[in-house]
């Protein structure tokens, strides 16, 4: 008899353990905490299973535009751009200390940049 009540008491106890573990497990983390507005859920207010929520987040970052120099096998530098096309300067050094010489003041390297193509940090 004694050994009833103790498997029963044993099953109670794991099962009040596992409906409490399973009620607190969450796939959402907010390092932040919760947000509070633009948020939508479905099915709204309390559900049981499953339910989908959807939070406007924003991102912020600097823009990182650059020019990229390349030289081939002679000692030719240029900067490529899709639009505007190419710009060439010849080569001031040589082996590794090779830099492009500095473009004449009629020359530049032109480019536009998309901003919206930069992803939040």
């Amino acid at each position: 008899m004694k050994k009833k009540w103790t498997v029963l008491s044993l099953l109670v106890i794991f099962l009040i353990y596992s409906f409490g573990v399973m009620s607190i497990k969450t796939y959402a983390n907010f390092k932040n905490g919760y947000p509070e507005k633009d948020i939508e859920v479905k099915p709204s207010g309390l559900a049981r299973g499953k339910q989908t929520i959807k939070v406007k987040v924003k991102g912020k970052a600097e823009p990182n535009p650059k020019t990229i120099w390349t030289q081939g096998d002679f000692k030719i530098w240029q900067a490529t751009s899709e639009k505007y096309g190419r710009v060439e300067t010849n080569t001031y050094s040589s082996k590794e200390s090779a830099l492009p010489l500095k473009l004449p003041e009629d020359k530049f390297v032109k480019d536009e940049i998309n901003t919206k193509n930069y992803v939040p940090e």
